[in-house]
């Protein structure tokens, strides 16, 4: 069963992925808006547990989505389906995904190649710092 924190987390990812689901882009952007506006509430993680469960659940894409981060403790991959994921010659090694945080709480990313570059928290404009989970 999912902690109040687990939910937070989840909604502090999901954000940099709703592009990636198949949203339209105001339903992306309405939903962002909405988590990141449940977010930055005062309170507990319990104030806003469930605001944010309500929210999660309103797209089954979503939905599917978080529940699949919870099982397996971080982002599931999600591949561009209009372009796919290449494949590359040769053994290659698993890397470590990096994980960015806004200062402020309310947004996650996590990088999934070596040279992916690292964005600004779209709520506050400000460098996402490396971060622990």
């Amino acid at each position: 069963m999912a902690t109040d924190e687990d939910l937070i987390e989840v909604a502090r990812t999901v954000r940099s992925y709703l592009s990636q689901l198949g949203l339209s882009r105001p339903d992306a952007a309405d939903l962002d808006r909405a988590l990141g506006e449940a977010l930055a509430r005062a309170g507990g993680p319990d104030d806003r547990a469930a605001e944010i469960m309500a929210l999660l659940e309103r797209d089954e894409r979503v939905r599917g989505w978080a529940a699949d981060f919870l099982r397996g403790g971080g982002p599931p991959d999600v591949v561009d389906s209009d372009r796919g994921a290449p494949v590359l010659a040769g053994r290659g090694e698993w890397v470590a995904r990096r994980r960015f945080a806004c200062p402020e709480g309310d947004y996650v990313w996590w990088q999934r190649t070596v040279g992916q570059r690292t964005p600004s928290c779209p709520t506050h404009a400000v460098a996402l710092i490396p971060a622990q989970r």
